[in-house]
């Protein structure tokens, strides 16, 4: 998981509904309706009580964070709220408040809990499917179109996998060649690109940590871009170039582990 700093999410909580207006124009559905949608559950969702309880492990608390997650599970309709106490003791809280869904994240894991049902979702597995969904939506199922996903990390195969469900054609970038090699034989029914560079998308989603990857040469100007990856990994000419950039860096992953464990 990219561990997010404070102004990453600085003003996040106050600008959502600009956000579900930009996702309603591009894709047709809201926030939620896409994070359902990528799940593949119904609305509305199961109400449930849910705590977001922050955690101070390792470099410790972003400041705002566990806030800006409850301002977008309310936002989403959750009754959320965050526990003033942290770890263990902020556990005790949420159980002792009612809570039955526990969201909380550490250096390396972003993750919610529901406790009563037995499930659970990881932030990189639902970000990836949500801006997968998020893709196929505003490119309304185009007949046999191609995706270009960029990383097999988590949220690079999680992407995979909700693309294959869709029964979309998929073509994986991926410059650790055994990392490939492993996606590869893991979904056998995508192509693993020797060098994604040469050809020119007009569906991508760029799931890697590295800034300005996709580059003017690499799209066409019909190009839907997915860029859930921090930092930014589109160019700013490439951006400007494109038809459409999907791009946010919590709200929809919050969106669709909301839909997952619901």
């Amino acid at each position: 998981m990219t561990r997010l700093v404070k102004k990453d999410i600085a003003a996040m909580d106050k600008n959502l509904n600009h956000l579900d207006r930009l996702l309603e124009a591009v894709t047709g559905k809201s926030l939620l309706e896409i994070g359902a949608f990528a799940m593949g559950k119904a609305l509305p969702l199961i109400p449930t009580r849910i705590a977001v309880v922050p955690i101070t492990t390792g470099l410790g608390i972003i400041q705002g964070f566990s806030e800006t997650v409850t301002a977008i599970l309310v936002y989403l309709g959750a009754d959320a709220f965050t526990t003033e106490k942290t770890d263990v003791r902020g556990l005790q809280e949420a159980f002792s408040r009612g809570a039955e869904v526990v969201f909380m994240a550490d250096d390396q894991t972003f993750s919610a809990f529901h406790f009563k049902n037995g499930s659970w979702s990881d932030n990189g597995d639902a970000t990836g499917r949500g801006f997968a969904a998020a893709l196929y939506l505003a490119a309304k199922a185009q007949a046999q179109m191609e995706v270009l996903v960029l990383g097999a990390g988590a949220v690079g195969q999680a992407a995979i996998e909700f693309l294959l469900e869709k029964n979309i054609s998929v073509v994986l970038g991926e410059i650790d060649q055994d990392k490939a090699r492993a996606c590869g034989e893991k979904y056998q029914n995508i192509k693993v690109a020797a060098d994604w560079t040469a050809g020119r998308y007009h569906y991508i989603v760029e799931a890697t940590p590295i800034a300005d990857l996709i580059k003017t040469k690499n799209i066409t100007d019909q190009s839907i871009i997915a860029a859930p990856g921090v930092p930014f990994g589109v160019a700013p000419a490439a951006a400007k170039k494109a038809d459409q950039i999907i791009h946010n860096l919590l709200e929809l992953g919050v969106a669709t582990m909301l839909s997952a464990i619901s």
